[in-house]
């Protein structure tokens, strides 16, 4: 067996790529639990606030039609500047 043979481990490119996947997953992860989080405290949240259901559902609405508004500007800003600045000004 010579040396060209011998496996050598993954390359810096490979781990820097999963890398900034693994921050990608991360901060979807952190939207998703923020934007669900409401759920979980719908019952405090109507008698606290004062309102009923429909009202309360509407804060979930607002959230899911301003993130879905933003994917056109967004998606502009990564084309410009590369999705790993995108992601960790995101991140800030």
């Amino acid at each position: 067996m010579t040396a060209a043979d011998t496996p050598r481990g993954p390359s810096p490119a490979t781990r820097r790529s999963w890398a900034v996947w693994g921050v990608a997953v991360a901060a979807y992860a952190v939207a998703v639990f923020q934007r669900t989080s409401l759920a979980v405290a719908a019952e405090d949240a109507t008698s606290r606030f004062g309102v009923n259901a429909s009202v309360l559902s509407l804060f979930a609405v607002v959230q899911l039609l301003t993130y879905a508004g933003m994917q056109i500007p967004v998606g502009v800003l990564v084309d410009r500047f590369g999705p790993r600045l995108m992601i960790a000004g995101g991140l800030r």
